[in-house]
C-alpha cells in the first residue's frame, strides 16, 4: 500500500477536475507530495485549471497538455500513485482499441515505484480499457482488482516488489 505518495501522476483532468482537486488537497495537507497531470485537450480542461488556480492549489501541481504516451517519454520521476481517467475526445478515437490502453499501462508501469499503485477508472464503460488492462496483467507482473461499482475502477499493484527502472 502507498502511504504518503511523493509522486502522483494523473492522466485525464477533464472540465471538472474532481480527482485533480482531491489529489491537490492531499498535497496541500502533507498527505502527498506533488501531482503531475496530463490531458490532451486544453479547451476541455480550462474550467478545471481556472478553479485550481483560484483555490491556490497550483503550487502542488504540474499540468501538461500532451498525449499520455508522449508524456512518459520525458518524465523522470518514479511514480508512487498513478490514476487514469481518460474519456472524451481521446477515447472517442481509442475506446475500442485495447492496444493503446495496453501500451499506456505498460509505459506508466515502467515508471512506477516497486510498491506503487495504479488506479484505473471507467473499466466497466470502455471495453478497450478493460481488455487492455486484463492483457496488461497477463503480460506483466501486475495484478488488478476490479471494482464494478458505477463506471468501474481497477486497483493494480505488482505481484513482486521489483525495480524495473534504474535511477
Amino acid at each position: 500500500m502507498v502511504i504518503n505518495p511523493k509522486v502522483i501522476v494523473e492522466v485525464g483532468v477533464g472540465p471538472e477536475g474532481r480527482s485533480t482537486q482531491l489529489f491537490l488537497e492531499l498535497c496541500k495537507h502533507g498527505i502527498a507530495g506533488h501531482l503531475w497531470s496530463v490531458d490532451i485537450d486544453p479547451e476541455k480542461t480550462r474550467p478545471a485549471v481556472e478553479r485550481i488556480h483560484k483555490l491556490g492549489l497550483d503550487k502542488y501541481w504540474t499540468f501538461t497538455v500532451m498525449d499520455a504516451l508522449e508524456f512518459t517519454q520525458n518524465f523522470d520521476e518514479t511514480i508512487n500513485l498513478f490514476y487514469i481517467d481518460m474519456n472524451g475526445r481521446y477515447l472517442e478515437k481509442t475506446q475500442i482499441n485495447e492496444e493503446i490502453h495496453l501500451e499506456i499501462f505498460k509505459a506508466y508501469g515502467q515508471l512506477m515505484a516497486s510498491n506503487g499503485v495504479m488506479s484505473i477508472n471507467n473499466t466497466c464503460v470502455f471495453d478497450g480499457c478493460r481488455k487492455g488492462l486484463i492483457r496488461f496483467t497477463e503480460e506483466t507482473d501486475w495484478q488488478c482488482s476490479f471494482l464494478r461499482r458505477y463506471v468501474g475502477i481497477a486497483i493494480c499493484k505488482r505481484t513482486q516488489n521489483i525495480v524495473l527502472r534504474e535511477r
